[in-house]
Parts: structure tokens; sequence; C-alpha cells
């Protein structure tokens, strides 16, 4: 599906706020590019694009959507619709369905509520542990995206990963992100005057991913997100991410820096929807860390942030607007080589925030910071 002829883009508008631009059940081998998505004039309740991605024999989708702008309007970025993709897919979850493969490249959102929601397929291979990828998908690829006044994510992935270890975005299986630029500064976020301490908004994050091994992130800058409580940092290491690599970004007026968090099993995908829980005569360190039902071995670096970990109220200091989140069962992951600029707090504020799992005992170290400057 593509523009014809030679000019402008054609412009897509559609023709109220509760209908997709495009809708599938299935959807493989397909390309969509260089047309432009408007939302209603109302704004729009509903993703631009939703497909259901399928695979081929190999398991590939060869799904690409390239060269498209999304445009929305004041009302479909508005806080109040919670978060609503503008592409979102969603892989069923079911064994043995392969799902790869799948570009989105050269594509800006404006005025949207939220950007790229990729949910890949979240079947555990097994019930005891949580080694090895399962049946996540490989090669998810977001390239050269640029996200403007919007309200919650940029790009949220679900159970992604990386065939391979080179971390390099040219190998074909390879999942995770580049050259992207998101900034938000938007003053809707949360109502200021029902909600003054920002509680209701949507728990968010400019960029976050879960469930996910071997992710690369590179060539950033994130501006301007916030305050939603308590989150809204511009990077987020979820549950049950392993060794991913983040590196290469700047970013500014966000109300946290960076973190890295995996809760109690009751709070995840695994006993919601797969009633997996942890035996009670297994350690906290054998579950979360050795059978990896944790977040670990992640690294973070080379990134400059500057004035991010605000205060909301210049009245108090708030513990959940900090540089650096470190929370519950996250083992062995590294902040290296980077700056945290802070020129205009107007009290001592917070650098660290970390809570420690229940149990607290001597183990693997949760976050190591080498290289940094304050």
């Amino acid at each position: 599906m593509r523009s014809y002829g030679e000019g402008s883009n054609p412009v897509w508008i559609t023709k109220s706020e509760n209908n997709s631009h495009i809708h599938t059940n299935k959807i493989q081998n397909f390309t969509i590019t260089n047309i432009d998505f408007y939302a209603h004039e109302n704004g729009t309740q509903k993703p631009y694009i939703f497909g259901i991605p399928t695979g081929n024999q190999s398991g590939d989708c060869n799904l690409e959507i390239s060269q498209c702008t999304f445009m929305g309007t004041s009302r479909s970025a508005h806080s109040d619709n919670g978060r609503i993709a503008t592409i979102y897919l969603e892989v069923e979850d079911k064994r043995f369905n392969y799902v790869n493969k799948i570009t989105i490249k050269n594509c800006h959102f404006n005025f949207v509520n939220s950007g790229i929601y990729i949910h890949g397929n979240t079947t555990p291979k097994s019930t005891n542990n949580n080694l090895g990828d399962s049946y996540k998908c490989y090669g998810i690829k977001i390239k050269s995206c640029s996200f403007t006044n919007i309200i919650n994510a940029g790009i949220l992935l679900v159970a992604c990963a990386s065939k391979n270890s080179n971390y390099d975005l040219k190998d074909e299986y390879t999942s995770g992100f580049e050259n992207i630029y998101y900034s938000s500064y938007r003053t809707d976020v949360y109502n200021s005057e029902k909600d003054k301490l920002a509680e209701q908004a949507q728990w968010d994050a400019p960029i976050w991913f879960t469930l996910c091994n071997k992710i690369i992130g590179q060539y950033f800058s994130i501006h301007g997100s916030g305050p939603g409580h308590p989150d809204r940092m511009t990077i987020d290491f979820d549950y049950h991410c392993w060794d991913c690599i983040i590196r290469h970004g700047y970013t500014s007026n966000n109300s946290r820096n960076v973190m890295f968090i995996s809760g109690p099993m009751a709070r995840t995908i695994f006993t919601s929807k797969y009633s997996i829980d942890k035996p009670l005569d297994i350690t906290d360190e054998e579950w979360y860390y050795t059978r990896r039902y944790g977040t670990g071995n992640n690294l973070y670096e080379q990134v400059i942030s500057f004035n991010d970990g605000l205060m909301r109220d210049a009245s108090s200091i708030n513990p959940d607007s900090v540089k650096i989140n470190a929370n519950r069962y996250v083992y062995d992951c590294v902040i290296r080589n980077c700056a945290f600029i802070d020129t205009i707090s107007s009290r001592n504020i917070f650098i660290i925030g970390a809570y420690p799992t229940d149990n607290n005992k001597c183990g693997p170290t949760t976050l190591t910071i080498e290289g940094c400057l304050f």
C-alpha cells in the first residue's frame, strides 16, 4: 500500500474517532509506505494501524511500515484517553507461533497519544524457568522515527529478542531501535487541579520494554516527559529483561532518567496469564536470578542526562524523581560512562532510588555505576 504518482503523500483521514485506518486480523509480506495518516477532527479512540502479524513457514512476517506521517489532534493526544498506540501490532500468544522480521522506519508521529506498541508472543516454553527466548519475536526494528507533542510512550516492546548476540541492527534477526527523537513537553499529562501529584496519570515512559532479551537501542534523544506518578523515566528496563544494551543518547527535562525494575511474580504476566508462581521452597535468588524471572545483565552507557529527575513540588523532595532507579529483583545491571547534569534543583535531590528485594540477603549485585559524572 503506497502513494502513487508524484508530489505530496496522499492524506488519509478516518471517518470517525472510533475507526482505525487499517485493521487486519492477519498481516504478512506487506509494505505500507508514503502515506500521511490523519485522525478524525474529534480525535481517535483506536490505533491508526492495528494488525496481528503472522509468520510464514520460516517464521518470518516481513512487514514494513516506512515514510509515513501519523498526525493527531489535541483531543487524540489528551491523557484522558489512557494509552492508545498509533501502531499496535499484537502477535497471538500460542505455542509454536514464530513471528519475526517487522520494521518501522522513517516515520513521524505528531500530536498522538502513544506511538509504536509491538506485543510479541509471550508464551513460555517452561513453567519453572525463564531461560532462553521461548517464542519471542526476532528482527523487530524501529529506525529513524520521531515523536513530537506526544503524551505517552513512543516505543513499547513486549516479548521481543535478538537471535544472536552481536547487537547489530544490520543483522536481520536483531531487535531494537536507533535514531529516535522524542519530545513531549505536554502540560495535560495529568489534571493539575484535581491531581496535583500526578498520581492518576498513565504509568508510562518514552521508551520501554518488558520480557525482552538482547535488545539494542542507540542514538536517541528524549525530552520533556512527565510528570506521571511514578513513571516517565526516559528508558525503562522493565520486568524480565535480560542482556539488553542502551547507548549513545541525550535526554533532558524528564521525570527520571533510567530505571531497572522487576517485581514479584504476583505482578507478572507469568502468574496472571500462565499461572506460574514461585514455589515456597525456592529462594528468591534461585528463582529471579538463576532461573531468570527477574531482570538482569543490562547495560546503559554513553548517555548525557540534562535536568532529568526533576522535583514536581519545589517545597519538598519527591523520592520518585531521581536520576537512576533500580527496584526489586534486579541483578548485575551496569550504568557506565554517563554524565548527569542538574542546573536547576533548588534543594538536595536524590541521585539514586533503589528498593531492595523482600528478603534483602547478600547475593548478586543489583547495580554497578562506573565512570559516571554527576
